[in-house]
C-alpha cells in the first residue's frame, strides 16, 4: 500500500500522537455515521 512520505514522518516523529490518532479512526468507523442522512 501506498503512504505519502508526510505520513511515514508523521508517524516516525510522533509515534504517540499517531497512536491515538489511529484508535480515534477506529473507534469513529465502529460507532457508525455521525447522523442519517435527511430524506428529501
Amino acid at each position: 500500500m501506498y503512504l505519502p512520505n508526510v505520513y511515514k514522518q508523521f508517524k516516525d516523529n510522533y509515534p504517540d500522537v499517531f497512536k491515538d490518532y489511529k484508535q480515534l479512526g477506529i473507534s469513529a468507523r465502529k460507532a457508525g455515521p455521525w447522523m442519517r442522512k435527511p430524506r428529501i
